[in-house]
């Protein structure tokens, strides 16, 4: 088997300014949320990625069903008008700073933590699945296309789950009464943008959904991984799955069993930690890292990359290893990752049945 290409270097940017669910537009749910989308300051952030040798960004786009506009029952029929207007202004902001997006579309997160009907409907109903598609997310795909580097569709549906693969309680959907609405999606976005590679963001019950081939089912491109505890040591892609990429779409180090200390001391230890863990990382044969994570350069919690618009050590530790070449310095996208991925030997071709 040829070896596999160094990693792409990437960062999860969820939401701007702390507005899941109302960063872009507006949330039906909460109506008197504002967006907290600001251009000139997320230019400012753009700027200082890249300048960090960043060049593509996980987006989160419709958390908690944000910027999708309903019949009330459920049905989405449009998106909102200033969600829309956003992404126009976002899109162009990442073309101009020379960055791809890694876009994410749903969060079963919010099902799970509040009756999210909308989401919920979406990832259980292959009809509600196909309004989203037609009525929400077609419309916008013509101009996502040019700067989209991959389309993750679902972040951690396990949280919808019920049992130990799922959210570890006997509280919410089987596997099965998820996949068909997740199917028709997948069919709908490869048929509208053929070019694209899809994945699916697994990671609330730590890897073992992957392993388990929990997603075969969806006949994905890639798949996505998320590890926050630094205090588990990182498998190697090729033990989750091989018959493809593996994404390590979150890589964390906020949840350790010894909380960090406040202020910038914190700040510093955890993104110490965090630059360890990328080192570690860019070894075990992942097709991209994204680091998690950050809302905006004015930080100040232990979790963001940036403290008080200081870049921390994970995001030097990214630099570093681009230098050296091992990470990426130009990303491909995730469809051309996947095509020249090196496939697996089998028993035959390696003469083990001889």
């Amino acid at each position: 088997m040829s070896p596999r290409p160094p990693p792409v270097l990437g960062v999860n940017l969820p939401w701007f300014l702390g507005g899941y669910g109302h960063d872009l537009g507006h949330n039906e749910s909460c109506p008197d949320w504002p967006s907290t989308f600001r251009p000139d300051e997320v230019e400012r952030l753009f700027a200082a990625l890249v300048a960090h040798g960043v060049r593509v960004v996980r987006l989160w786009l419709f958390e908690d069903a944000e910027g999708i506009v309903t019949d009330g029952a459920g049905r989405a029929l449009r998106c909102d008008a200033e969600f829309q207007r956003n992404l126009r202004q976002l899109i162009g902001l990442l073309q101009r700073a020379g960055l791809r997006a890694y876009w994410v579309l749903l969060d079963a997160n919010a099902p799970r933590r509040r009756p999210d009907m909308v989401t919920r409907a979406i990832l259980t109903r292959e009809a509600a699945a196909e309004a989203f598609f037609q009525n929400v997310l077609a419309p916008l795909l013509p101009e996502m296309a040019p700067i989209t580097w991959g389309i993750d569709l679902c972040n951690e549906p396990e949280a919808m789950l019920a049992g130990p693969l799922g959210n570890g309680t006997g509280l919410g959907y089987d596997w099965p009464e998820m996949v068909p609405a997740l199917r028709r999606l997948t069919g709908l976005i490869r048929a509208a943008l053929p070019d694209c590679a899809l994945s699916i963001g697994s990671g609330f019950c730590a890897e073992h959904c992957l392993p388990a081939g929990r997603y075969a089912p969806l006949a994905l491109e890639a798949l996505d991984a998320h590890f926050h505890s630094p205090d588990k040591a990182l498998p190697d892609a090729a033990a989750l799955w091989d018959n493809g990429p593996v994404i390590l779409g979150e890589l964390g180090g906020i949840f350790s069993r010894t909380p960090p200390p406040a202020g910038r001391a914190g700040w510093h230890e955890t993104q110490t930690r965090l630059a360890a863990r990328l080192h570690d990382a860019a070894t075990r044969g992942y097709a991209a890292i994204f680091l998690w994570m950050t809302d905006g350069l004015d930080g100040h919690d232990a979790e963001n990359l940036f403290h008080a618009f200081e870049a921390g050590p994970a995001l030097h530790a990214g630099q570093n290893l681009t230098a050296r070449g091992l990470l990426a310095p130009v990303p491909d996208t995730l469809r051309s990752i996947t095509r020249n991925w090196p496939k697996p030997i089998s028993p035959a071709d390696a003469g083990l049945h001889r």
